[in-house]
């Protein structure tokens, strides 16, 4: 159940509370220095998968409910860890051998991190952001205000689910929404948009609301997918994958 205080942002996590220590020091909206997924520019199959983008979103939005203001993601050419490949590629990214096929510059699986990020925050300049107390280690929730209205809400399922996994054994978490009271009202319906990703250890084939940026100029390309949903029957999230939850009221 994710209960959401109207128009009372608040931090309410022991993760919430690491974070803002780790910043320690910091004055209040300073960015911290750059920083990538892990060190050493990454063994394969870490920060170049799946997987990364739900951790890159959730580092993003847990920095921006203690108060940052920017993150600087270490980047370079040829970096597993990078947003984007900026240029086309002649060697490896896994191992630095020369590719008999130039690999072309490309989207990776973090770039829909930002992409998520930038649309739950949204362009009007007066979003809030608040960390959901939520009883499930594996699953991370942010609730986004503009002004004191509830306006979107960002659900994170961490718990990996890798290739070679049978599909029948994908777990899943239902999410049960409760309101506050507030000059708004609770919502009557809400419109639920999802990053769907195969695997977490997959380098592409990731989507976003039914919308891929794997295309050759990484522009959109697909039909984009989302899902009208009654408030009181909540939905489900899966394991590896994130949603963004937009309030109709």
């Amino acid at each position: 159940m994710l209960g959401f205080p109207a128009g009372k942002p608040r931090h309410a996590s022991l993760r919430s509370r690491a974070l803002r220590a780790k910043l320690l020091g910091f004055p209040s909206g300073q960015p911290p220095p750059q920083l990538a997924s892990l060190v050493g520019s990454t063994p394969p199959g870490v920060s170049n998968v799946a997987g990364a983008a739900l951790w890159t979103l959730d580092y993003l939005l847990s920095a921006a409910q203690v108060g940052i203001s920017r993150i600087f993601f270490h980047q370079g050419i040829g970096f597993k860890y990078n947003l984007i490949q900026p240029v086309t590629l002649t060697r490896s990214k896994v191992d630095g051998s020369p590719l008999q096929t130039p690999l072309p510059p490309h989207v990776q699986p973090q770039y829909y991190a930002a992409v998520i990020a930038a649309e739950a925050i949204g362009p009007k300049g007066n979003t809030r952001i608040s960390e959901l107390s939520i009883g499930d280690g594996r699953v991370a929730g942010y609730a986004f205000y503009e002004g004191s209205k509830l306006s979107r809400a960002v659900i994170i399922n961490s718990l990996a689910f890798f290739k070679g996994s049978s599909a029948g054994s994908r777990q899943s978490v239902h999410v049960n929404l409760s309101f506050a009271g507030g000059s708004y009202g609770a919502p009557k319906s809400i419109t639920v948009k999802r990053l769907d990703i195969p695997h977490a250890d997959d380098e592409t084939g990731l989507t976003w609301g039914g919308v891929t940026y794997e295309s050759a100029d990484a522009r959109p390309r697909g039909t984009a997918n989302v899902t009208t949903v009654n408030v009181a029957n909540g939905f489900d999230i899966r394991a590896t994958e994130a949603v963004l939850v937009t309030f109709n009221n």
